[in-house]
């Protein structure tokens, strides 16, 4: 990026306070430079930046940094100079703007058609113009990923990706960006190197939590079927932040790699560590009955997280598992089957099992 040539002088604060008035005379090159740093910074600084713009004569010749300008206006709304400003734009060379604006921050509109009509315009007017300054603020960035993630909680999911991809363009070193990018795209084989790729630069970035490392792990184990790079990567991150959901994941990563003791050991982890964790009584009680002769301690296990979460059709349906396959008990298995679907309609996973049964 080509900075501004006052970059060269040192500190911005300290050029500031010593070329304040200078800075007025300056070419209109020099103050659209000047003007694009200052809204980028702190908040002294867009107020000089706003100064810049007041003391202009020809107001026209900085109309793209007006629009610039509005993009930060819920920081630097309370300034004496920002409505003065404003005001010296003829109204129709503002109203379009500001009605994008309005729209982006805070994203009041709810309706799909008005959410529709607002992106036509902003894409067929206004992209060029707002990406420019983007380049040069990577911060204003937020602008797109925060109309990705409205977009995507308005079931607009397509459009909302392509702007939450566009903010993670823009603003490569932003956390919350890579994330949401990363978070939102469909885990699939197509996609994993991509959801991997912007999770890697979270952890990069801002190392303080499990879920990258745990989100990376998925994606290797479930779509790229490499169990042993999903360890190694689940492993760092659990060594950090312990997690139930990860050691659940990679006890499912070694019991594919058919390292059946070792996944038990992750899943005694998990509940040990977390004892709260229904999934891990669950899945401890799903290996005990397929893999060791432990039925009582199976049903233990299931009936612990049948206690702690009741209505989740898959538990009823390992309950069944383990009265019919460990005690061969047909009764009672159709009964945890049927009672699945009772506490869980959209549960279909005991379908199969009870044709069987019934069958039988």
């Amino acid at each position: 990026m080509n900075c501004p040539k006052l970059y060269i002088f040192g500190s911005i604060s300290n050029l500031l306070k010593a070329n304040a008035s200078k800075s007025m005379n300056w070419s209109s090159e020099e103050k659209e430079n000047l003007t694009k740093l200052l809204l980028s910074v702190d908040k002294n600084n867009r107020a000089l930046g706003i100064e810049i713009l007041n003391q202009s004569e020809n107001p026209e010749e900085f109309t793209d940094l007006f629009y610039f300008l509005i993009s930060c206006n819920f920081e630097i709304g309370e300034e004496p100079n920002f409505q003065t400003v404003l005001d010296k734009i003829p109204d129709q060379r503002k109203a379009l703007p500001l009605r994008v604006f309005d729209f982006f921050c805070p994203l009041r509109s709810s309706k799909k058609e008005e959410i529709n009509e607002f992106i036509a315009l902003f894409e067929a007017q206004y992209t060029s113009v707002f990406e420019r300054y983007f380049a040069i603020a990577p911060h204003y960035a937020y602008l797109y990923n925060s109309l990705g993630n409205y977009l995507i909680y308005n079931k607009m999911k397509q459009k909302g990706l392509e702007y939450l991809k566009k903010a993670a363009h823009f603003a490569p070193d932003s956390y919350s960006h890579n994330f949401d990018y990363a978070f939102n795209l469909n885990e699939s084989k197509k996609n994993a190197l991509t959801i991997i790729k912007h999770y890697e630069k979270c952890i990069e970035l801002d190392d303080f939590g499990i879920g990258p490392y745990h989100n990376i792990g998925r994606i290797y184990s479930h779509h790229l079927k490499d169990y042993a790079k999903a360890l190694e990567i689940m492993k760092v991150g659990n060594d950090k932040y312990p997690c139930a959901d990860t050691m659940i994941e990679m006890a499912l990563a070694e019991e594919n790699l058919g390292n059946i003791d070792l996944a038990r050991n992750y899943l005694e982890m998990a509940i040990n560590t977390f004892p709260d964790s229904d999934l891990a009584y669950n899945n401890f009680a799903f290996l005990l009955w397929k893999f060791y002769d432990e039925p009582e301690y199976a049903k233990s296990n299931i009936d612990k997280a049948l206690q702690i979460k009741p209505n989740d059709g898959l538990y009823w349906h390992t309950l069944a598992e383990v009265e019919w396959y460990a005690f061969k008990n047909r009764e009672k298995a159709l009964e945890a089957l049927y009672k699945a679907k009772k506490v869980q309609k959209s549960y279909k996973g005991g379908d199969e099992m009870i044709a069987e049964l019934e069958k039988g």
